[in-house]
């Protein structure tokens, strides 16, 4: 196959680093397998799934998508009128007839509403390359200045390698990158800069960009906002789409084919090519793929203990880092902590691909950040770094942690700060009222026009622009799913869910977010204080495990903010999943949070598993089901094949068995009970409710202890 040809400037290196947080695959779970190599049924599905995907970011912007006059101006400045200057020198090009006059015809561009999207491609690519090189040209001072230089665009229209919640890998029509592009050459996305499409309906078009710009933060995680190319052809507009964790913000439409609007394609590129700095670029300075900076000191990542891949959202991220006194990479192991209690047969069993999700960086070159953020606290050595994109208004995680400090299952907080944020114009912008095409799932082809439907237009909700914030974490572990080993892995949710009751009963905080990916476990226990409500349960202060990312813990009584549902969808409670299926707004107890715990045991153990029967072969996929509605369901179905069929488990389950049964039998009770005491009406902070929590902890907490003994994976695996 034929190399892809990069530049070698210092420059360049510099900026390709920047882009390059995974070696080979923005998702490192994924396959990277070509839809052809499958039989045709897969091959059927895959495509499914995509489908299904571009549907679930239609849904996500559809009422967070917004446009703005004063976006290019403030995004994309120009200075010194080089835009004008950069429009009139391509008059020499020979890019339309009547230059002069308001509309005009595009030369050798295919009719707008007429023909297949790839032929669209060639143009474009060639118009936006004329622009950057004639910048260069005009103004090459300004041009060694940019960020961007010597990146170009180019056709591509093939399979990109790795994809983000989708199997099926993806074909963006053009992109620029730092090099030159190989013939028959297979890019992956830490090689992209910037992904542009064609199609003749916006709402696909941002859609299928959602995609695009998915896996463009899964491979640049220090990015807050990700920058497409689109243009509609029926119309023969551009727009410039600015995906961040509030959703998308877009230029207004700039018609190719009249004067101003081809002015305004020009301004825009110019303006972008201009950019100096990684900020204006959309970075975070102060961290890279390989380091984030404090204090003018230089940690290297060590490991992602969680990842939440999502274009509206937190998009939470947690690093162990550790300070990089030499700058060399370390040599770290792939494989980790196998717990003596596994035996040789089950290591054999075990797919050891997932471990490679656990060090993405172990291969690449470091690249150290640009600047520095100065902390007014001494850091230890190493300790871990938790970025989330938070919306306005709730109580700052540290504080939220903070007002616990001291008991099992609570982390030691050093600091939180505001990190490198998306900055937008005063200007309000206006909603853009797109329409998104929704295809019938019984339709034998995903794209039958006859059996599509519009997604009605929603309410807009106000222009969000999420707080971009950093936790630094004293206390450091291991990601929960690193913890192989039934016994260890109940023994850490027992003590974070002592930790969730340490927040409730003495902080008054409601996590409101359990799930595998928020408990990190201890690389050694430490003492930790026990909560007051728990001293006749507990009696060792030993702490193995502690619960993290407190961005949706809420103070218990305060009101609900419906625009920000909490809880992660596998791992909710039945109740809440059901009423937000069914259009309601459920509000949180702790009773939900501790059923939560018992979702994550399960969903662990089905992780692990060497082999799987078919009952949880059936289970695995139910719980990893897209949608609220599905969930519902699928939760039901679970629940009653355990408690009514006692279904035939695998050793590795089976050893669990008693442990899950308690749990879930112990939250149906103690949430029936706090449901009959809501309905007459009690108040929240009520001694009689309080109590009830209180015993619904004392009761699934003590539960683990007495199960613990009974849990041996090996004598199960001999049977």
């Amino acid at each position: 196959m034929t190399s892809i040809s990069l530049k070698t400037t210092e420059g360049c290196d510099e900026r390709r680093r920047r882009h390059t947080p995974l070696r080979t695959n923005s998702n490192p779970c994924s396959t990277n397998m070509s839809t052809k190599d499958l039989r045709p049924e897969n091959q059927a599905r895959r495509q499914r799934k995509h489908d299904e995907l571009q549907q679930i970011i239609a849904h996500e912007l559809r009422d967070a998508t917004f446009e703005g006059y004063w976006v290019r101006d403030a995004f994309f400045p120009t200075s010194s009128g080089i835009e004008k200057v950069v429009f009139d020198g391509l008059r020499e090009k020979e890019w339309t007839t009547n230059i002069d006059t308001e509309e005009f015809v595009l030369l050798n561009w295919p009719e707008a509403g007429k023909g297949n999207e790839r032929l669209f491609y060639e143009p474009l690519v060639k118009l936006f390359n004329a622009i950057i090189d004639k910048f260069k040209d005009l103004r090459p001072s300004q041009y060694q200045k940019s960020y961007f230089r010597d990146v170009r665009f180019a056709v591509y229209d093939r399979m990109l390698r790795g994809s983000t919640d989708s199997e099926a890998p993806l074909k963006p029509g053009f992109v620029a990158l730092d090099g030159v592009l190989g013939t028959g050459v297979r890019l992956s996305w830490y090689q992209t800069l910037i992904v542009g499409d064609v199609k003749d309906h916006w709402g696909d078009l941002v859609a299928q960009a959602g995609i695009y710009a998915r896996c463009l933060f899964a491979a640049t995680e220090h990015r807050i906002f990700i920058p497409m190319f689109l243009f509609c052809q029926d119309d023969l507009s551009f727009r410039v789409c600015l995906y961040h964790r509030g959703g998308l913000l877009a230029t207004t439409p700039m018609a190719l084919a009249t004067k101003a609007g081809f002015c305004e394609v020009v301004a825009t590129i110019v303006g972008m090519w201009q950019w100096e700095t990684l900020s204006q670029a959309g970075y975070d300075p102060c961290m890279s793929h390989s380091h984030i900076s404090f204090n003018h000191a230089q940690y290297r990542i060590t490991q992602v203990l969680c990842r939440r891949q999502v274009i509206r959202g937190r998009g939470t991220g947690v690093f162990a880092v550790k300070l990089d006194k030499e700058l060399e990479r370390p040599l770290r192991p792939r494989l980790r902590r196998f717990l003596p209690e596994f035996t040789k047969e089950l290591l054999e069993k075990v797919d050891l691909r997932a471990w490679s999700r656990l060090n993405p960086y172990d291969d690449l070159e470091a690249c150290t950040p640009t600047a520095t953020k100065l902390l007014n606290v001494n850091l230890p050595e190493s300790f871990i770094v938790k970025c989330s994109h938070q919306p306005a208004g709730r109580d700052k995680e540290e504080d939220i942690f903070r007002s616990v400090q001291g008991y099992i299952g609570i982390p030691d907080i050093l600091i939180g700060y505001e990190a490198q944020q998306f900055h937008t114009s005063q200007n309000v912008p206006e909603f853009w009222p797109l329409k998104f095409l929704e295809n019938n799932e019984d339709a034998e082809s995903p794209f039958d026009e006859e059996t599509t439907t519009l997604i009605s237009d929603s309410a807009a909700q106000a222009f969000e622009v999420r707080r971009h914030r950093h936790l630094v974490i004293k206390t450091m572990g291991h990601p929960l799913d690193e913890t192989l080993g039934p016994q260890k892995l109940a023994r850490a949710l027992q003590h974070a869910a002592m930790g969730h009751c340490a927040l409730f009963t003495q902080g008054r905080y409601l996590h409101r977010d359990v799930s595998s990916g928020n408990i990190v476990v201890l690389d050694e226990p430490v003492t930790r204080q026990i909560p007051d409500i728990l001293n006749s349960v507990i009696q060792s202060q030993d702490c193995v495990a502690f619960l993290i990312d407190g961005d949706m813990a809420k103070r218990w009584g305060s009101v609900e903010k419906p625009s920000h549902p909490p809880g992660t969808l596998p791992f909710l409670s039945l109740r809440i999943s059901a009423e937000w299926a069914s259009g309601g707004q459920a509000s949180h107890t702790p009773i939900d949070d501790l059923e939560s715990f018992a979702w994550v045991l399960l969903y662990e153990l089905l992780h692990w598993a060497p082999s799987r029967t078919q009952s949880e072969t059936r289970w695995w996929n139910l719980l990893n089901t897209d949608g609220v509605s599905r969930m519902a369901d699928s939760k039901r179905a679970i629940l009653y094949e355990w408690r009514v069929e006692g279904p035939k488990l695998s050793p590795y389950l089976s050893c669990c068995e008693q442990l899950l049964q308690k749990w879930f039998r112990s939250v149906h009770s103690w949430s029936k009970k706090c449901q009959n005491l809501m309905d007459t009406g009690v108040a929240l902070d009520s001694d009689e409710l309080m109590g009830l929590f209180g015993e619904a902890y004392k009761e699934f907490i003590g539960i683990v202890d007495a199960q613990i003994p009974l849990i041996r994976i090996s004598q199960v695996l001999s049977r």
